[in-house]
């Protein structure tokens, strides 16, 4: 590999990090766009897997008492159901189809009314955000826009000034080097 791409790609998944941490959104997008525009769509989308596994892993362990495991295990079987029916159909997106779904997802997301916005907290509403977001990732090599629609209109957590605390405590690193993000 030259040394100029791997330079690309690191400052690439470095910086989607520091949008995604910013923003809670829209890293996983861009980096794809730029991951496409490297490199062949299945090694982009594999690496973004990777990129996205290891980031999404981390917080998940992090934040892991406070998700809802058994909403997790349905939707768990709507992307096991999408897996399977992707594995039948062995579709593989060129990079065309890709960069148009990065570009129009994100607005038809917007324009769904919130009552079809499936709810994970609803009768087949985990299933079907799990199937949805799974075939998004195998179109678009990403799901974001989806995965915010249903879990911000589905969103019940409230933090407590114990999970606060604790936030500011993790976050106490990146604030003391910072000068636009006073610690308390």
């Amino acid at each position: 590999m030259q040394a100029g791409f791997l330079l690309i790609t690191a400052f690439s998944v470095l910086a989607t990090s520091f949008i995604s941490g910013i923003f809670g959104m829209a890293g996983g997008m861009i980096l794809m766009g730029v991951l496409v525009a490297f490199m062949p769509v299945s090694a982009a989308m594999v690496l973004h897997g990777a990129a996205q596994l290891t980031s999404n892993g981390w917080r998940a362990l992090l934040w892991r008492r406070h998700i809802d495991f058994r909403i997790f295990g349905r939707f768990f079987r709507g992307l096991l159901l999408a897996g399977l029916m992707f594995s039948f159909v062995g579709f593989i997106p060129d990079r065309a189809m890709v960069l148009i779904t990065l570009g129009i997802v994100p607005f038809l997301v917007m324009i769904i009314p919130r009552r079809f916005v499936p709810q994970v907290t609803t009768r087949g509403g985990a299933e079907m955000c799990g199937f949805l977001n799974t075939a998004m990732q195998f179109i678009a090599g990403v799901s974001g826009p989806e995965q915010v629609a249903s879990n911000a209109a589905a969103a019940r957590w409230t933090p407590t000034e114990q999970d606060a605390a604790a936030l500011d405590e993790l976050m106490a690193p990146a604030h003391s080097y910072t000068t636009f993000a006073p610690r308390h």
